[in-house]
């Protein structure tokens, strides 16, 4: 019975986490380039098998022909592409495809999909944090801040004739394995694989474009709920089985 209990607590944790991880991407419905998180939780066969491989059945419980056993496989980042929002603003840009800008940060090189940059007191491209865009040639610095960009990510500014002229292009950056990227705190992406990046010359720049979190909050809210409704579930299961573990030992004691 005690596993029993064990393993309900255990799958209470796994709907508590999909709630917190669900909420979370509820709460950057408007972070611009925002790529929502899921959770992949595993199947009592799985957990059965990794507890038998590794001598433990910490994770595995049973009511009856009810199997309880349950963990958390991963969280991962989904990288579909939100939607491409008209924003008229000619420092706001979007990519459309896989790729991601790419900015020097002070611990190195970063990445990104939120394209809402604006120049530097001296000139410079720059995200809102401070962070230097960057182009094929290094730091993006027009002479001028009128600029124009075209899809293939070649940066024009207008002279004083209304001529463009060539500044530099993005540099948008692709992965072999998006999954070995990690994010902080503040949406930019780092890459932790030697090798696994390379320039996308496959994907476009929109200008006056800016991508849209990728949350879904309807779905979002249905996963949520649902969640929600697991754990309680799991509560009155363990308020249940506390009450049958009284009850048996309330008889053990009379006899």
């Amino acid at each position: 019975m005690n596993r029993s209990i064990q393993g309900v607590a255990y799958a209470m944790r796994v709907q508590a986490e999909r709630f917190n991880i669900t909420a979370s991407n509820i709460s950057n419905i408007s972070t611009r380039a925002y790529k929502r998180e899921s959770v992949s939780v595993k199947s009592f066969d799985e957990v059965l098998i990794e507890a038998l491989s590794y001598g433990s059945s910490a994770h595995v419980g049973s009511v009856g022909y009810l199997s309880l056993g349950s963990a958390i496989d991963e969280v991962k980042i989904v990288y579909n592409q939100g939607n491409l929002e008209n924003t008229g603003y000619a420092t706001d840009f979007a990519v459309r495809g896989d790729g991601f800008f790419t900015v020097e940060a002070p611990g190195g090189v970063l990445y990104t999909r939120a394209g809402n940059f604006i120049f530097s007191e001296d000139g410079y491209l720059i995200t809102r944090e401070g962070y230097y865009v960057l182009g094929e040639n290094g730091r993006i610095r027009p002479e001028m801040e009128s600029i124009e960009v075209r899809e293939n990510g070649e940066i024009y500014y207008l002279n004083t004739d209304d001529e463009q002229v060539y500044v530099d292009r993005f540099r948008l950056t692709g992965f072999n394995d998006l999954s070995v990227l990690r994010r902080d705190a503040s949406g930019y992406y780092s890459n932790t694989v030697f090798g696994n990046a390379f320039d996308d010359g496959g994907s476009s720049v929109l200008q006056r474009h800016i991508e849209d979190s990728n949350v879904d909050v309807v779905a979002e809210t249905r996963d949520m709920m649902e969640a929600k409704r697991n754990f309680e579930s799991c509560q009155q299961i363990i308020k249940m089985l506390d009450d049958t573990m009284g009850k048996a030992a309330n008889e053990i004691a009379r006899l």
